[in-house]
C-alpha cells in the first residue's frame, strides 16, 4: 500500500504495575546508511544471509522468508508481519534493511492458508483488489497468535537467531497483530511496532487492545494524520 504522509505518533510504555523492561539487545553490526553499503563489503561480498523456512503450524506449512547476518551472531529476532497485498519484493527488501542492522528478521506468508498467494500492486485490476481484501478479511488475531507461536518453536531450531527479547513490526493490516503477539508472547515480544495499523480497537471477541495490560515490553503506534 502506499506510504502515507506525515504520521503522528503514541509512545505507550508499560504502567507501574509492569516496570519499564530494556528492548532488543544492541545488533552487533554497525547502523549502515546506504543499501548497498549494509547487504555488501568492499568486494562485493554478500554480508546477509536469506532463505525460506517451511514452518508447521495447527493450520498448515506457513513459508517464511528470514534474512541475517552471516557473521556477528547469534542475531536478535524481529517479525516482520505483512502487509495486505501480501508477499512480494518489496517487502523482502524490508526484511534485508532490518538484517542489514544486525537482526535476525523473519516474514512469514499468512496467506498461506489459501495457497502461495500473490498480487503484483503495479497491475492490480478491480478483481485483484477484491481477492486481496478477501485474503486480508480472511485473517483473524486468533490465527496470527497461532502462527506465531509455530514460528516461535521453529525458532529453537535456528542457530543464528538469538535467545531472548524480539521486535516486531506491523504494517497496516497487521498493525493490530503486534498488540495480540506482545500481549499474548510478553516474555519473547519486548519491542513493538504498528505503522498505521487498523483493527487495535475493535468489538470483536479478539480485539487486540485487552491485551494491553498483559504486555510487557514497550510499543509504538504510528498514524498517518492524512491518509490517502
Amino acid at each position: 500500500m502506499p506510504d502515507p504522509k506525515p504520521a503522528q505518533s503514541a509512545h505507550a510504555r508499560p504502567t507501574s504495575a509492569h516496570p519499564r523492561i530494556p528492548t532488543l539487545p544492541k545488533p552487533r553490526l554497525a547502523t549502515y546508511h546506504h543499501d548497498r553499503a549494509a547487504t555488501q563489503t568492499s568486494t562485493g561480498e554478500n554480508r546477509l544471509g536469506e532463505k525460506f523456512l517451511q514452518i508447521q503450524t495447527d493450520d498448515g506449512v506457513m513459508e517464511t522468508f528470514v534474512a541475517y547476518p552471516k557473521e556477528g551472531g547469534p542475531s536478535p529476532v524481529v517479525v516482520l508481519y505483512m502487509d495486505a497485498p501480501g508477499i512480494r519484493e518489496e517487502l523482502y527488501g524490508f526484511a534485508r534493511r532490518i538484517a542489514a542492522q544486525g537482526y535476525y528478521c523473519l516474514l512469514p506468508d499468512l496467506y498461506y492458508r489459501a495457497g502461495r498467494i500473490r498480487f503484483d500492486l503495479s497491475t492490480m485490476t478491480a478483481e485483484d483488489g477484491r481477492e486481496m481484501f478477501a485474503q486480508m478479511r480472511s485473517l483473524s488475531n486468533a490465527k496470527i497468535i497461532s502462527d506465531t507461536e509455530g514460528l516461535l518453536a521453529a525458532l529453537k531450531s535456528e542457530s543464528l537467531a538469538a535467545d531472548g527479547p524480539k521486535g516486531c513490526l506491523g504494517y497496516c493490516m497487521s498493525g493490530q497483530y503486534i498488540m495480540s503477539v506482545a500481549g499474548t508472547f510478553p516474555d519473547d515480544f519486548r519491542a513493538s511496532i504498528s505503522c498505521y495499523g487498523v483493527g487495535i480497537v475493535s468489538d470483536q471477541p479478539d480485539t487486540p487492545h485487552r491485551l494491553a495490560g498483559k504486555v510487557q515490553g514497550e510499543m509504538f503506534f504510528a498514524f498517518a494524520e492524512t491518509d490517502e
